[in-house]
């Protein structure tokens, strides 16, 4: 018998994992929303990636959720289109999840990266906390900040050492 891996089996691709399939009987009814979506799993089968095309005016947005904390760059026809935010502002949004106050939240943020600055939406939990949205930032002059607040109480400056 012979062992023949896969770039899937090694790790060298993530696997994609349409949400739905040509022939909708082979996934099951799914929402209209889930059309187009995909998770790009690991060698462990742990879903890294989601994401979806859709139209945007004249063109289309790719939108991408980043759900392993690890580097992502994207490239458009060999040319570099974005950078994967620093260590430290990813080390400092680890930090942020892991204080909010219950699992759900922490299970449920998404977070949106740019280089410098990383956006955490929680949503709110029934007799908890309302909806929350983080703003991490790691910039020369303020190593790393966050600005914590829910839609009801306002924003509040915190910063994070």
């Amino acid at each position: 018998m012979t062992n023949n891996l896969t770039p899937y089996d090694t790790g060298e691709r993530l696997e994609p994992h349409p949400y739905v399939q040509r022939d909708p009987q082979l996934t099951g009814a799914r929402s209209m929303d889930d059309y187009g979506k995909v998770d790009f799993d690991n060698e462990e089968s742990c879903t890294v990636f989601k994401l979806h095309a859709e139209r945007d005016g004249e063109g289309y947005t790719l939108k991408i959720q980043d759900l392993s904390y690890t580097p992502l760059t994207v490239e458009v026809d060999s040319e570099l289109v974005a950078v994967t935010p620093t260590e430290t502002l990813r080390a400092k949004v680890k930090e942020a999840i892991a204080e909010l106050r219950t699992e759900i939240e922490r299970e449920s943020a998404d977070v949106f990266w740019e280089w410098k600055t990383a956006l955490i939406l929680v949503p709110g939990e029934r007799h908890v906390r309302k909806q929350q949205l983080i703003m991490v930032h790691d910039t020369e002059l303020n190593p790393a900040s966050a600005k914590v607040g829910g839609w009801a109480d306002g924003i509040r400056d915190t910063r994070i050492d």
